[in-house]
């Protein structure tokens, strides 16, 4: 999820039905033993297809809500705490896929 998490950043996680999560929600989910965060980028009614936003393709597995641990309301950088959501998460998707883009 660079540039938006990083390893020295703390997420803030809560549960969420599965059936209310949305498009750009990021979420933590479990798969083959790892846990991870990454963006919701297509949601169907059983499963979802997530994407790190670092990653240029969508994850090559479906999302399945016995997979998905919880959804990310918060990232702490630097003992500042940033309030994520669907109306932000959209925000943070763009400036970190710029932010990419300036990198290369």
């Amino acid at each position: 999820m660079y540039p938006i998490i990083t390893n020295s950043d703390l997420i803030e996680v809560v549960y969420k039905k599965f059936d209310e999560l949305k498009k750009y929600d990021i979420i933590l989910l479990e798969y083959e033993k790892t846990v991870f965060a990454h963006r919701i980028v297509k949601k169907y009614k059983n499963f979802i297809i997530t994407k790190g936003d670092n990653s240029e393709n969508n994850d090559d597995f479906f999302t399945f809500e016995e997979n998905y641990i919880g959804f990310v309301t918060n990232i702490e950088k630097n003992k500042i705490k940033f309030k994520i959501n669907s109306k932000y998460g959209i925000l943070f998707y763009f400036l970190g896929d710029l932010w990419k883009k300036l990198l290369k």
